[in-house]
């Protein structure tokens, strides 16, 4: 595990989100932007964590970290953030790959696998998802002030 400190997770939270709104707002949004939204609020969230623990890297709280990993629902657990939790129901889309089934549950850390690797979800919508990505880091925003 690589250990970051606040300061550059707060600057990659920052560039993350200014480059998934730089791509062109498409229905429903591409997995692009929102792979760059779902690793600017992980980022957020991890700084967010690192400021109310009262520690400056993410070393000093590394077994912690590594039961959150990518479960932005976990790192929200822990700051209280229950109310922006992203719901996933289990209706994926992998049509193009035919030996993937269509149905299959999933936890919010993969998200960014699926996005990476080209699929969608139909519940919730990709737009929905982006919407509610785009809620928690405004969330993130006001608490880092």
């Amino acid at each position: 595990m690589m250990h970051f400190t606040e300061a550059e997770l707060r600057k990659a939270w920052r560039e993350n989100l200014a480059a998934s709104q730089m791509i062109q707002p498409e229905f429903p949004p591409s997995n692009p932007r929102l792979l760059l939204l779902f690793y600017a609020v992980e980022c957020g969230l991890k700084c967010l964590l690192l400021k109310r623990k009262g520690v400056q890297t993410t070393q000093e709280i590394q077994d912690e970290l590594k039961n959150i990993f990518h479960d932005i629902n976990k790192i929200l657990d822990d700051l209280g953030g229950n109310e922006f939790k992203v719901r996933l129901m289990s209706n994926i889309n992998l049509e193009e790959n035919a030996l993937l089934p269509t149905r299959r549950s999933m936890a919010s850390k993969q998200l960014n696998e699926l996005w990476r690797y080209g699929g969608t979800l139909r519940n919730p919508t990709q737009q929905e998802l982006a919407a509610r990505l785009e809620t928690i880091a405004q969330w993130v925003q006001q608490e880092l002030l």
